[in-house]
């Protein structure tokens, strides 16, 4: 193959935008326009044409999975290929951020085996805090949820505030006080426990590059996916990156697609953009490979209904295809009756062209589905309803994951908040909180704390425990030995996961608590265990 033949396949408009040689480049890709191919032969281009060394390219998507797609196609032989490919920073803004700040953790107020906290970590923690706090607040914001303040902190992290400047912008509101006193409290908890949640490391990772630049000083040029769901946050993360428009920066987005701003995602960061970086040159990908003509024609009349928008054309070379329709209806019920019977209509007429699982029902909320599921059954048609809990959040998959995250960082009191009762080991609330209580009043680990309990420690005598229960922490400080054994020995995640369901009788305390679904749940701890062995041999594949 010629060095141009990954290019052979692009339209005249994205040829354009991969070839465009430009410090600062902005593609407007609408649906179907091909963006994926794009950015990923741009990359392709700035390696081997431009001679860029792939580990000075950063690659920043908003998914891990869009991630994972990227990767695989620059992998290809005719693009990229491998290795080069694997030497790409590309990843999300908070994955790219997490490496930084592991790989400079001494310039950080964290250590270096610090933990992410999650969203049920977080929780707890905040929580915590409130429950903590409650009597210091203004009367109106004693009886406000844990969740608001959440919230509000998380807000404040999304558009670039830490807990220090919160107070000072905020210091005579009284909401926006009793906030960043929560705030700052959480911060403490998250330092102490050295953990940092997922909004505090762009956090992190911003004053990293903002205070010692040379962190990246590697960086040629930075790759932008879905432009316009970027935060403020982490535009001037772009900025710090390419030292203000000093390095070369490429972004790929639609600003028609912007539905991230509950997260405060700006499209506006397009207009941002053209003002931070002079000159820089936009490229509209104009054709749709996607969608037929009747498709595109009403989307583009629905996204020109916004005065603000910049007009943009787009073409299609389908054929115009079915005519959309709109359904009226008096209630929901009749709605989720006339959807039923429309979708039986189309699969009988269509002479076999089009079959149920080619035929998609969109709510704009889950709990809007309970009429289309019954109405669809009235029908007789086959359906599955693509919802529930993500694989990761699930309960019996969170039990086990926090004997790991507590094992690894015995700091986490999240972790050990929910393992010491799964399975149950006869500790209460009151048992656990004064534990924790003693963490922070003497400044003990939490395994110190257990142990000085279990042995009755006169400086722990505060907390007077059953046998049985004794019997419960000293079975985790056995496990925690075990385990650290384990780790020295460098054994598999696989193999770890799978002792400790084993160790602890995971399974049958499944079978006995829940008794409707413990198949299930078991099953999904069965394919923890299974993936982790799966990472495992696609790293060795992948080093080989």
């Amino acid at each position: 193959m010629t060095n141009s033949s990954y290019l052979d396949q692009l339209n005249e408009s994205q040829r354009e935008a991969v070839v465009t040689d430009t410090k600062s480049l902005q593609i407007l890709a609408g649906p179907g326009s091909g963006k994926t191919r794009v950015l990923t032969t741009r990359v392709a281009w700035l390696v081997k044409q431009k001679h860029l060394r792939p580990s000075t390219v950063v690659v920043v998507t908003f998914t891990s999975k869009a991630a994972k797609e990227m990767k695989e196609r620059l992998e290809q032989s005719h693009v990229l290929g491998s290795p080069r490919s694997n030497y790409l920073r590309l990843g999300t803004f908070h994955s790219f951020c997490s490496r930084l700040i592991r790989r400079h953790v001494e310039l950080t107020s964290l250590k270096r085996n610090f933990v992410i906290a999650d969203s049920s970590k977080s929780k707890l923690l905040i929580e915590t805090v409130v429950k903590e706090l409650r009597d210091k607040m203004d009367p109106l914001n004693k009886e406000r949820k844990p969740a608001e303040f959440r919230k509000y902190i998380s807000d404040a992290k999304s558009n670039g505030i830490d807990h220090h400047t919160y107070m000072g912008l905020h210091g005579q509101d009284k909401l926006k006080k009793d906030t960043a006193m929560v705030y700052s409290a959480y911060e403490e908890k998250l330092e102490k426990a050295n953990m940092v949640d997922f909004d505090g490391l762009l956090l992190k990772g911003r004053d990293l590059i903002k205070q010692y630049p040379q962190t990246v000083e590697f960086v040629t040029h930075v790759l932008v996916d879905e432009f316009q769901d970027t935060n403020a946050l982490q535009y001037e993360i772009l900025l710090l990156l390419t030292h203000h428009g000093e390095k070369s920066i490429t972004v790929v987005g639609d600003p028609d697609q912007s539905i991230f701003g509950w997260r405060f995602a700006d499209k506006k960061n397009f207009d941002n953009m053209e003002f931070d970086y002079k000159g820089t040159t936009v490229v509209n990908l104009k054709q749709n490979y996607r969608s037929t003509k009747n498709i595109l024609s009403n989307a583009t009349q629905v996204v020109s209904l916004d005065r603000a928008r910049k007009p943009r054309e787009f073409f299609t070379n389908n054929h115009a295809g079915i005519p959309i329709s709109t359904l009226h209806t008096d209630s929901e019920t009749d709605e989720a009756n006339v959807v039923a019977q429309e979708i039986k209509r189309i699969v009988k007429f269509s002479n076999g062209l089009v079959n149920y699982k080619d035929i998609a029902v969109l709510f704009r909320m889950n709990h809007l589905t309970l009429n289309f599921e019954q109405a669809l059954l009235r029908a007789e048609v086959p359906f599955i309803l693509v919802s529930g809990t993500r694989f990761l959040d699930r309960m019996e998959i969170k039990d086990i994951l926090a004997y790991l995250f507590f094992f690894y960082n015995p700091m986490d009191t999240g972790a050990f908040v929910r393992l010491v009762n799964a399975p149950k080991r006869g500790v209460g609330d009151v048992s656990v909180k004064k534990i924790l209580a003693l963490v922070e009043t003497k400044n003990w680990t939490l395994i110190e704390t257990l142990q000085r309990v279990v042995n009755q420690h006169p400086e722990a005598s505060s907390i007077r425990i059953t046998g049985k229960a004794r019997s419960g922490l000293q079975s985790i400080l056995t496990l925690h030995l075990e385990i650290e054994e384990r780790m020295q020995r460098m054994e598999s995640p696989a193999s770890l996961l799978k002792w400790i369901v084993e160790a602890t009788g995971y399974i049958d305390y499944l079978k006995t608590n829940y008794e409707k679904d413990h198949e299930s749940k078991t099953e999904n701890v069965q394919e923890l265990i299974n993936f982790a062995h799966r990472q495992i041999e696609d790293q060795l594949d992948a080093e080989k």
